[in-house]
């Protein structure tokens, strides 16, 4: 397949679409957001499985590309460190790696657990639906506050401080 863009700015590209996904999952939306049934997480869950499942390939083929440069002498190091750096990149490649298998494997069982999913209206939930999409977005923004809340702790637990650079 020939395509005019470079592959960094097609990871640039897959880059902005997760952080479009992001701010359109922020909110359910009732009028034609697309964001409202269950059904939409089985779609969403079955394109970010199909995304992770080309992740382990480009990954790996990133990889080829450093080794065979580097058999034929093509890679330096502005710190002459070249092998050592080298040697942590493919390390870390292959960490990244078996992470998008397992993340792939992961969405393809959350992606079949929804299939059966099913929109069901609560006994108590109010008739009018703006007062049901007012409903549901504060029950959302609540779930939403205590899940950021647990992303914030175990990420820095992992030692991601937000703004750290390696």
């Amino acid at each position: 397949m020939t395509d005019a863009k470079t592959p960094a700015e097609h990871a640039e590209q897959a880059a902005d679409a997760i952080n479009a996904l992001n701010h359109a999952t922020l909110s359910p939306s009732y009028e034609g957001g697309g964001w409202w049934w269950p059904s939409d997480t089985y779609d969403v869950i079955g394109r970010l499985d199909r995304m992770a499942g080309g992740l382990p390939q480009a990954l790996e083929q990133v990889g080829m590309l450093l080794a065979g440069l580097d058999e034929h002498g093509h890679v330096g190091s502005d710190h002459g460190d070249a092998p050592a750096r080298l040697e942590a990149t493919m390390a870390a490649l292959g960490d990244a790696r078996r992470a998008a298998l397992q993340l792939q494997r992961a969405l393809a069982r959350a992606h079949s657990a929804t299939s059966a999913l099913t929109y069901k209206e609560a006994a108590d939930a109010p008739r009018d639906p703006v007062e049901l999409e007012e409903r549901i977005a504060q029950d959302h923004d609540d779930f939403v506050a205590d899940r950021h809340a647990d992303i914030d702790a175990e990420a820095f637990e992992l030692g991601d401080h937000h703004g750290d650079q390696d």
